[in-house]
């Protein structure tokens, strides 16, 4: 019999018991697969809750969605949108109810965006990694007929459809659901196969089964931290269940969070419950350090406790499983890109990250959270604080902000020099930095009374009684600023000179790679000098972007396979690998792309890049030459090519937004981030890249503001041609070195 996690008879004693279907289906699956199979019911994927999830080592995973549904109920148009075929008034008439197959294959695809490590790249890099996750839906009460009238036979026309339905999905009525059958779909999608699978390795399971089945925080996994007096009348605070903190930089906001957190889940565990704790950021990258916080606290809780996303994957997450479908307008005819996706956030925004009654009418099937805290609230704006507390908030929850309104990078609303939220009364204060040395502390004060003193009120950031007992006089003195002004019309070249020494000052070259971050504001730069960086120094890094390597790779695979240009098939030949070949056709791309990544900073950089190319061709033995003769020959094709991969419209979001959940500190190598993405985060060394200001941004003294106050210890600003802020900077870092 095949595992069950958690087990029929823990799921035979939970609160809210399985629907019919579901309880049929893991009936028929204890009796029909054996124990090399693991069955997770409504696993916790960090807010995603599938159905049923089946793994088998060596074999695959299968995501299964149980609809106990009526089809006579329903119809589908042309568009493949659900909707009910006998509305009772109007707003059941315009409802778009979503599919279970994209809510299915939804599911699949956040695996590989966003909860397993590693993942899209794998799928990037070749398409077939992509294949060992599958799907299904069991209609309970629906027969194959059925489904097949509704779903498979009135878009037989569609070639597309139909390929997505035969390679993607597997429909199943109540009728079809016997062993046979079913051991005939687990073998079509090689779950069953004999020989163990060439592309769902042992780590991946490994990763799979840490994800599906978490393990326990113990109290023996915590550390020993010691709160200061203001974070601890926070968080032992049992009277007041709504406040909101205003916290200075570094003065331990998430910390306070966390360990809140965990005295939440304390509270709702004594009254017999199982904690739900939702934590949100705006900040992608949060999610991780928010984790890592909470891994700090001493306690026991289990981690499927708390729900960790940003705030546009959270109503996401709540849309898939409510069943509330995402419906976008259509391209119109010689619209650009660019326009048609600011077309489209404008969209989402208006009708359903913005949209007050996105979940009205659906509140008998959310299951509220004990309580709700947002973390960096300065980046919310006041419709999405009302739509997470009125929708998904217990009336006797808590609920908690923490913010600093000087890190208002998207230029929120503020009210009285602070945030504006949706909680009532002044708030509390952390006034106290723990982050940042001296040094780096005096300037951040500094900066804020040069720029921010007719917008907000001025941090002190120590506070009078904290001088004389937490400081020492050496203390006082601790941490390094320098400031360098690059007039350089290219300054890859000497930032990798200053990075690679590790430049900070003349009693302190060498940190650990581990403990420098850059920041900047523009990516193509942070994305050139990472190529550059890595490529000549044969490094690792750890980026928030997409890569050059993995942007050659994603546009060489968009060529039909068998129909690549004849310049790629000629670079296939040189090189020694095929790209006609189906099976080695993923691989041939990677090693091309490779290449193409590299030869891309030998167009500018021929001195530095000659030599590393000519050896790298010696690895694979061929000819540097025959590999630039193809490529000459070819100019034009290449340029056009290679123009795509480097278009600003070029839509690399997936892969950005997967670095940014996949990110940690403690990689060994150096960070390379944009200070957006690395807001709320903190390193030992911050090179903090001041680049030229964007006609009409807003926020660029707040900008530069969290870029300065990532450091805990050691910063150099690099001026990359900002004359504008060029005298002031200096200034200021002059003023507290």
């Amino acid at each position: 019999m095949a595992q069950f996690i958690p087990s029929i008879e823990k799921i035979q004693r939970f609160r809210v018991q399985p629907t019919e279907g579901e309880w049929h289906l893991l009936r028929f699956l204890e009796t029909t697969l054996d124990d090399s199979f693991e069955v997770y019911f409504n696993p916790f994927l960090n807010g995603d809750r599938p159905d049923i999830v089946i793994m088998r080592r060596d074999g695959g995973v299968m995501i299964i969605e149980v609809k106990d549904w009526d089809l006579d109920l329903y119809t589908v148009d042309d568009r493949k949108h659900w909707h009910l075929k006998f509305p009772q008034n109007q707003g059941e008439a315009n409802a778009y109810i979503k599919s279970p197959v994209d809510q299915a294959y939804k599911y699949k695809e956040n695996l590989f965006d966003f909860h397993i490590p590693g993942l899209l790249e794998l799928k990037i890099k070749d398409i077939k990694n992509f294949n060992f996750v599958t799907c299904a839906v069991y209609f309970h009460n629906a027969t194959k007929k059925q489904i097949d009238d509704l779903l498979v036979t009135p878009f037989y026309t569609e070639r597309g459809y139909q390929n997505f339905v035969k390679w993607n999905i597997d429909l199943i009525g109540k009728d079809t659901l016997d062993e046979t059958n079913f051991n005939k779909i687990l073998s079509n999608r090689y779950l069953l196969m004999k020989k163990p699978s060439l592309y769902f390795t042992d780590d991946l399971y490994q990763s799979f089964h840490q994800h599906l089945a978490p393990t326990k925080h113990l109290l023996t996994d915590g550390e020993d931290i010691q709160y200061s007096p203001d974070q601890q009348r926070l968080i032992y605070d049992d009277a007041s269940t709504t406040w909101r903190v205003k916290g200075v930089v570094g003065s331990g906001k998430t910390t306070v969070l966390a360990a809140k957190a965990v005295e939440s889940c304390k509270r709702v565990l004594a009254e017999g419950r199982e904690p739900r704790i939702l934590i949100l950021t705006y900040n992608i990258t949060l999610k991780n350090f928010i984790r890592d916080k909470l891994s700090r606290v001493r306690g026991d809780f289990k981690w499927r406790y708390f729900t960790i996303l940003n705030y546009h994957s959270f109503i996401g997450t709540m849309m898939n499983e409510l069943g509330i479908s995402f419906v976008l307008p259509e391209k119109m005819p010689n619209e650009t890109n660019r326009a048609y996706m600011k077309r489209i956030s404008e969209y989402l925004d208006r009708n359903y990250y913005s949209n007050r009654d996105l979940f009205k009418g659906y509140e008998p099937q959310i299951e509220k959270y004990d309580a709700v805290y947002i973390d960096e609230i300065q980046d919310y704006i006041r419709p999405w604080m009302d739509i997470v507390r009125g929708y998904f908030l217990r009336s006797d929850g808590e609920y908690y902000l923490f913010g600093d309104v000087k890190q208002n990078i998207y230029s929120r609303q503020v009210s009285q020099k602070d945030v504006s939220t949706n909680i009532i009364g002044a708030p509390r204060k952390l006034s106290t930095s723990f982050r940042m040395d001296m040094k780096v502390r005096d300037l951040a004060v500094g900066f804020q009374n040069v720029y921010f003193s007719d917008k907000y009120d001025i941090d002190t950031l120590v506070s009078p009684e904290d001088e004389g007992s937490l400081f020492t006089r050496d203390e006082l003195q601790k941490g390094t600023i320098r400031y360098i002004n690059l007039s350089l019309p290219d300054p890859v070249i000497a930032l990798n000179t200053i990075i690679s020494g590790n430049i900070v000052n003349d009693e302190n070259k060498n940190i650990n790679p581990n403990d420098i971050t850059i920041l900047g504001s523009s990516i193509e730069l942070l994305k050139k000098f990472d190529a550059y960086y890595r490529y000549k120094g044969n490094l690792k890094t750890a980026s928030m972007f997409e890569t050059y390597d993995l942007m050659f790779i994603r546009h060489l695979n968009y060529f039909p396979e068998g129909n690549a240009p004849i310049w790629v098939k000629e670079l296939s030949t040189v090189i020694k690998v095929d790209v006609n070949d189906k099976k080695r056709r993923a691989r041939a791309n990677q090693i091309i792309g490779g290449f193409l990544a590299r030869y891309e900073l030998y167009r500018e950089y021929a001195g530095t890049f000659g030599p590393i190319l000519e050896a790298l061709a010696k690895r694979y033995k061929f000819d540097f030459s025959d590999f630039l003769k193809v490529l000459t020959q070819h100019e034009e094709e290449y340029i056009q090519f290679r123009d795509k991969v480097f278009d600003n419209e070029a839509d690399y979001s997936d892969i950005r937004d997967n670095k940014k959940l996949n990110f940690y500190m403690n990689t060994g190598t150096i960070k390379i981030s944009t200070i957006h993405s690395f807001k709320g985060w903190e390193s030992e060394v911050v090179f903090l890249l001041l680049e030229k200001k964007n006609e009409g941004e807003k926020a660029f003294d707040e900008l530069l503001y969290t870029g300065l106050t990532r450091t805990r210890s050691n910063l150099v600003v690099i001026n990359l041609g900002n004359q504008e802020y060029h005298e002031r900077m200096k200034k200021l870092i002059e003023t507290y070195k």
